[in-house]
């Protein structure tokens, strides 16, 4: 469980454009970790945690698109009901919001990578990190 550097880049809303961000990347052997798109009409919100950020933007931004960067925190979960729920009712009891979340497909060992922003980040970590310890 860690913060981690994230990428949001707005583009536009049309066929091929995420296609060649993500080309972009593997060109230069930058893994996509975890992505989320959020369509906004004529823009689409494309938000990912990069195996190399810096790598990343300098690239984006030679090609002329505008990235922002941003902390998440990279939480790994058990597969199964009820762990993002733990998650929530955990910070919920801090009084610490999650602006918004996104996750990556549980891989062999049953875990799923959960990206998560928090109006705290640092003290949601701290905090998880306290009690999730209990929940494993």
């Amino acid at each position: 469980m860690k913060i981690v550097e994230q990428l949001t880049i707005l583009a536009a809303n049309k066929p091929g454009v995420l296609a060649n961000i993500c080309g972009s990347l593997s060109d230069e052997q930058i893994n996509i970790i975890g992505i989320t798109v959020v369509d906004h009409l004529e823009y689409a919100m494309i938000r990912m945690v990069v195996s190399d950020p810096q790598k990343a933007i300098h690239l984006l931004g030679e090609a002329g698109i505008l990235v922002l960067e941003g902390e998440v925190i990279q939480l790994s979960l058990k597969k199964g009901p009820g762990s993002l729920e733990y998650v929530a009712e955990i910070l919920a009891e801090e009084n610490l919001n999650i602006e918004y979340v996104y996750a990556t497909e549980s891989t062999n060992n049953g875990e799923s990578t959960l990206f998560l922003k928090s109006n705290d980040n640092q003290k949601a970590l701290e905090v998880l990190r306290k009690k999730l310890d209990q929940f494993k």
